[in-house]
């Protein structure tokens, strides 16, 4: 093997190098978790996107229902009617109130606990429940 052939090699490896350092990146970006195998890049997807992508699916479902029970309480007619959209609408505020309690469950916060009581007995002013939700958006979130 000539020099020239060798330099060419090394120059097509290199290339090929930066290539691959692309392609995982890209997949990084896109929570896939890459290995080699072979020469080959083998991608899933992250596995802790895959079950905060669960949640979300299960709090839209969640949210979904209720805001279905407060447009069936407005188009129905009557004192029922009245009553189911008043109960919708107690509903959604508990919903809406005990967010950051929620997420910071979803997000398996170490201080979900303390972000509960924080926010059960904090959560009526506006300061105390805003504080809850950042609260249970930070910190790192408990690998399981």
């Amino acid at each position: 093997m000539t020099t020239a052939e060798l330099r060419a090699l090394m120059k097509q490896a290199a290339e090929e190098d930066k290539v691959v350092a692309s392609l995982e990146s890209q997949f990084a970006a896109h929570k896939f978790s890459t290995h080699r195998s072979n020469g080959v890049i083998v991608a899933r997807p992250d596995a802790l996107a895959v079950q905060r992508a669960a949640k979300t699916k299960e709090n839209l479902q969640v949210l979904a229902v209720v805001a279905l029970a407060a447009v069936a309480g407005v188009f129905h007619f009557g004192i029922g009617g009245q009553a189911l959209f008043g109960w919708a609408i107690i509903l959604m505020g508990i919903c809406l109130y005990f967010l950051p309690a929620t997420t910071a469950v979803n997000r398996r916060n170490p201080n979900a606990l303390a972000i509960f009581v924080m926010n059960l007995l904090l959560g009526w002013t506006l300061i105390g429940w805003v504080m809850a939700l950042v609260w249970a958006y930070t910190g790192k979130p408990v690998q399981s």
